[in-house]
């Protein structure tokens, strides 16, 4: 019989290096950034009016929040909650991980580096009473692709999965779209054929539809005045799912996306931050022609025809929040989807280096 120390060292050798890794640099980068906030108590109007419960919940549509509410315990303690929240973050830097089937250890780094430091972690802190629960609502959005993508019958744990997400906080949802849609670029990347990676792409957007349609009547049962009083229009979120609006919307994406990283960042954006951004873009859209011409994509019209659709749908995915609910007032923690830019540079880079490689 193995002692426990014996069962703990087999657990421990049994851990992909890689993802311990990523978590470790989650855990760290975490704490050193964000520890002012779990050492202090700096609450906003929301924090103080809910100090001890979980904010307005099934009224906007978030009623996964009263059953999440005890995790770690009623009240708006930064040091608890916060803590808990930096955590479930590392989880969720962990499944983006696998999700984007990164290989190198620098990406183990650079990606919680990043999910840890982007300015919607901060933003969400400052909602101590909840930001533990909408961590839960991210692990939720993430591992619901992951499921659905690993898997054959996948959909049916991912459809739950992206309903849990949707009851706790709508917004995240964009994670498990943008991802998605990325994942079928690479697989034409990866030389799929066009046949399997549209069916995919089929599977996936059947999957979120089914689970939109089931949410809102779902969420207007819990709670009848949810229509009525919901704030920034997501009561009304089917009614605004018109053809005219959904286009209108989604043209809309375009303009956002390029104002908060080329034209019209945002005053916490510094000079280097702002130009960072635009080599980041500009180096993102020269390795998605790259690869496409290096592919031989070009010469095949189906495969080049899906490629570029995915590419168009890719920035209306990550700025989905803007066609979900068009009145929205959007804050910051609307925008924490934004990082994936930076993370698939990653996988792009890594791409790069392996075509590069196989060349030589």
């Amino acid at each position: 019989m193995q002692s426990p120390v014996e069962i703990i060292s087999s657990f421990y050798h049994k851990i992909n290096r890689k993802l311990l890794l990523c978590f470790s640099t989650a855990i760290i980068c975490g704490f050193l950034t964000h520890f002012y906030m779990l050492v202090n108590k700096l609450p906003n109007w929301d924090d103080i009016n809910n100090f001890g419960g979980p904010g307005v919940s099934s009224l906007y549509g978030r009623w996964f929040l009263d059953v999440l509410h005890p995790l770690s315990g009623t009240w708006s303690n930064p040091w608890l909650n916060g803590s808990v929240a930096i955590i479930l973050l590392a989880f969720v830097c962990c499944i983006l991980y696998m999700v984007l089937e990164l290989k190198t250890s620098a990406s183990a780094i650079i990606l919680p580096a990043i999910m840890m430091t982007f300015p919607s972690v901060a933003s969400t802190m400052c909602f101590m009473f909840t930001v533990d629960l909408y961590a839960c609502g991210l692990i939720f959005a993430c591992l619901g692709v992951y499921v659905l993508r690993k898997y054959k019958y996948g959909c049916v744990l991912s459809f739950i999965l992206f309903l849990l997400c949707l009851g706790t906080y709508q917004c995240y949802i964009c994670f498990s779209i943008a991802l998605l849609v990325f994942g079928l670029i690479m697989d034409l990347l990866n030389g799929k054929d066009v046949k399997s990676v549209f069916l995919s792409g089929i599977k996936s957007a059947a999957t979120l539809l089914v689970t939109i349609i089931v949410y809102l009547p779902m969420s207007r049962a819990i709670n009848p005045n949810m229509t009525q009083e919901a704030q920034n229009g997501i009561g009304n979120m089917a009614s605004n799912m018109t053809p005219a609006v959904l286009i209108k919307q989604a043209l809309r994406t375009f303009k956002r996306m390029f104002e908060y990283f080329i034209s019209k960042p945002y005053s916490y954006v510094s000079d280097t931050v702002h130009m960072t951004n635009i080599l980041i873009c500009i180096l993102i859209a020269g390795l998605f022609l790259w690869l496409f011409i290096r592919k031989g994509m070009h010469r095949n019209l189906q495969t080049a025809f899906l490629y570029v659709l995915c590419l168009f749908l890719l920035p209306v995915s990550l700025a989905f929040f803007y066609v979900m609910s068009p009145e929205a007032n959007y804050s910051t923690l609307m925008y924490y989807q934004y990082a994936l830019v930076y993370l698939f540079l990653l996988v792009l880079l890594e791409k790069f280096a392996a075509e590069c490689s196989a060349n030589t």
